[in-house]
């Protein structure tokens, strides 16, 4: 911690970890049922966050809009656009 430190750079690690399970889970993904898909994301994908939650408020453009996103067009069928 220190006076430069802000939340997106707390949440950075786990950010870039996210993603990169993300594009390790995406071929697997897209085989998938969207109750599975949901399965795999939360239990694999969004628990990298449970660590830092509690302590710092979540950036809402640089960490939660990203995170939404790629979660919406990994779960949803037809990359998002389905339903």
């Amino acid at each position: 911690m220190g006076p430069n430190i802000t939340t997106v750079d707390i949440y950075k690690p786990a950010l870039d970890k996210f993603k990169d399970r993300v594009a390790l889970f995406a071929p697997y993904l897209s085989t998938c049922s969207v109750e599975k898909r949901i399965t795999i994301f939360n239990v694999f994908i969004l628990p990298l966050f449970s660590y830092i939650i509690p302590f710092f408020i979540v950036p809402h453009d640089e960490v939660y809009l990203p995170v939404r996103s790629l979660c919406r067009k990994h779960i949803i069928p037809y990359a998002g656009g389905g339903f």
